[in-house]
């Protein structure tokens, strides 16, 4: 393995190897390495604050490399245990953020439906739109999140500051929910505004942070190795932690949003839930802070985001490929703006054919992004960025996940995203007493949780070792991901058995009438009475649905980091969870919206079933449109492409240098 492309800002390479040679005829523990608390690497385009003992680990590769010893040989050391490994004494502080992040954002999606209907007093089919626009601008904000990483600040600090927003915007939603305030206005600041701003800046760079934790190039061909698969079972533990902090909200404080719990009155519910929830962000960001000095930092590598869209326009201005694609973009973002404006429109004509309107754009230009980014060879050609901040090999390998990345997630997310909406509206209409006290329709999301933290380990441990055992190859990505969407097709289907069994059954009858205190009350306070259908039915299409869920979004997070250039990673993994949480939202605002008429507040009025028609329809049709586009894509080893380039690189100049000296004599 060549370390030529790993320059230190303390020594060169040439001085580094002399300085090893020359000590080669020594023993091992005779070797003098210069002991400093960081030092600085360039990597594909990303500067890295590395420790003492990685440098070490770099001098001793060579040293055996010098003598012409087999790397393999030496790599003898075991793994070490369990806990000493760096998900546990590293990584575990970045995980206590996600996890706290989450819980935080699932207790105020998980309530924000009912709180609108029953506080604010919106439709349901309104709220429904809200509450996706909520999504929307979160996971928008995570291309904002992955430039100030990418061009300002880092991973580290950007998480730092977007969290800070966050907490904020927590405070104001929490005030803005105090039974004696109420004030819609502040509640908006805080939810649509501030939380989504500090969701952008933590999404697409929590992940990728602890991703940084593992180094895949300066080790043994084992140890790089060892190293891949740790980081491979991050991404399994990430998503793990997701869904530790989902059941916390949706297990005890969605509940406890919307009908209190012991001394705490319902009408100080949402109050209390919110509260609880930012102090466990303002903790979480103490504990991020404390765990610092462990972290293996990455510095900005360049404006990704700049150097992107000058490809764009330099490709758009030399073919009629580069120009559908530039077209295609546009479109991606006039209709993110359609999604959010029309959720706001109380004209239910004027929202309707906003609604089209953009679902038209939408699918026009996912079509066409899908098409010019199958294979990017209009990009050849073009002139390098003069400012070095992109290649046009990194341009390409960028947008060569996008296919993937728009297929995968937004075939998926639209039936994932019923969760947040139609699931919970079917839960609460179905039978929620237990005893004197109700559930909440959004408590059923905790089905969702704990299946993904059994099937995880399920899945990692025992099936995925079990198939690969029996067939004689891991399982693809390409089977995970079809699998999952098979998954979310199935858990529609059956929300929409039961929805028909719900609504034919009999009403819950009791003097006074019971309503539910998740469903929507009209203007004069008379709210919606209860099926008898129990609403544990529910439990069982939320778990489907969470095993795709670890079947499609681990897989993707992973996929976005690892088939990203190092240079443009959090702009990938920004543009992943766009697709997730963005675009997918973005489809279903506007389905809902176009389907209000049978979405109705008295779901015993309307064929909430159409909405779960459409979502297993999509599932299915993305399943081939996947197989289609994922032929052509080709999986990289970008630390080897960017280790080759280094290379070539230093030898033109070397070759320049010659040239130059040459001339001079």
């Amino acid at each position: 393995m060549s370390f030529s492309n790993n320059k230190s800002s303390v020594e060169t390479d040439k001085e580094l190897e002399k300085k090893i040679t020359d000590e080669a005829t020594l023993p091992m523990e005779n070797i003098k390495i210069t002991d400093s608390d960081t030092d600085v690497k360039k990597f594909g385009g990303e500067t890295i604050l590395t420790s003492f003992d990685d440098e070490k680990k770099i001098q001793q590769n060579i040293l055996h490399s010098v003598n012409g010893d087999d790397l393999e040989d030496h790599d003898v050391e075991p793994d070490a245990p369990w806990y000493k490994g760096k998900l546990f004494t590293v990584c575990i502080f970045i995980l206590f953020v996600e996890m706290c992040e989450r819980l935080t954002y699932y207790t105020i999606m998980g309530t924000q439906r009912s709180q609108l209907t029953t506080v604010f007093h919106y439709s349901n089919s309104q709220a429904s739109s809200i509450n996706a626009a909520f999504g929307i601008l979160s996971y928008l904000m995570c291309v904002v999140g992955g430039w100030v990483a990418d061009s300002l600040l880092g991973r580290f600090k950007t998480v730092i500051l977007f969290a800070g927003i966050y907490i904020v915007g927590v405070m104001f939603t929490t005030i803005a929910s105090a039974p004696t305030i109420e004030n819609l206005a502040l509640y908006f600041t805080g939810t649509m505004a501030l939380i989504t701003i500090g969701t952008g800046g933590i999404k697409p760079n929590i992940a990728n942070l602890g991703a940084d934790q593992y180094d895949l190039i300066d080790g043994t061909p084992r140890q790089n190795e060892r190293e891949k698969k740790a980081q491979t079972s991050f991404f399994n533990f990430f998503y793990l932690a997701i869904n530790l902090g989902a059941i916390i909200a949706y297990g005890y404080l969605v509940t406890l949003a919307t009908n209190g719990a012991g001394s705490i009155p319902q009408k100080w519910g949402y109050f209390s839930a919110y509260a609880i929830a930012g102090v466990s962000m303002f903790f979480a960001l103490v504990i991020f802070l404390i765990g610092s000095p462990k972290y293996r930092k990455k510095l900005p590598g360049g404006n990704s985001l700049g150097g992107l869209f000058y490809y764009l326009v330099e490709s758009a201005k030399k073919s009629t490929k580069g120009k559908f694609a530039l077209l295609g973009w546009f479109g991606m973002c006039l209709f993110l703006f359609l999604a959010v404006v029309q959720a706001f429109i109380l004209d239910s004509t004027i929202a309707t054919n906003m609604s089209y309107t953009s679902l038209a754009v939408a699918l026009v230009s996912c079509a066409i992004l899908c098409i010019c980014h199958k294979e990017n060879s209009h990009l050849d050609g073009i002139a390098e960025h003069k400012e070095g901040i992109m290649t046009v090999l990194e341009a390409k390998g960028t947008l060569d996940t996008i296919p993937t990345l728009l297929i995968a997630n937004v075939c998926f997310s639209i039936s994932y995203n019923a969760m947040n909406g139609p699931f919970q509206s079917q839960a609460c209409q179905s039978d929620l007493l237990i005893g004197n006290t109700q559930l909440n329709g959004s408590f059923f999301n905790i089905a969702d949780c704990i299946a993904i933290v059994i099937f995880v380990p399920l899945l990692e441990f025992l099936v995925f070792p079990g198939i690969n055992k029996l067939k004689g190859s891991p399982v693809t990505m390409d089977q995970k991901l079809i699998a999952g969407l098979l998954a979310s097709v199935l858990s529609v289907l059956l929300a929409t058995v039961g929805e028909y069994v719900r609504r034919s059954s009999p009403i819950l009858t009791f003097t006074p009438p019971v309503y539910s205190h998740c469903a929507p009350v009209d203007s004069n306070g008379v709210g919606v009475e209860m099926s008898s259908f129990s609403s544990m039915y529910m439990f069982l299409p939320f778990a489907i649905m969470g095993l795709g869920e670890v079947l499609i979004n681990p897989v993707l997070l992973h996929f976005s980091y690892d088939q990203a250039p190092p240079r443009t990673r959090s702009l990938t993994q920004a543009f992943n969870l766009v697709a997730c949480g963005a675009l997918s939202n973005g489809f279903t605002a506007p389905i809902t919206t176009a389907l209000a008429p049978y979405y109705t507040d008295n779901l015993n009025d309307g064929h909430l079933e159409y909405i779960y028609y459409v979502s297993a329809g999509v599932g299915i049709i993305g399943i081939p449109l996947y197989l289609y586009f994922s032929k052509s894509f080709k999986e990289k080893d970008w630390e080897a492409i960017m280790a080759e380039e280094e290379a070539k690189k230093k030898a033109l100049e070397k070759s320049m240098t010659k040239r130059d000296s040459e001339l001079i004599y």
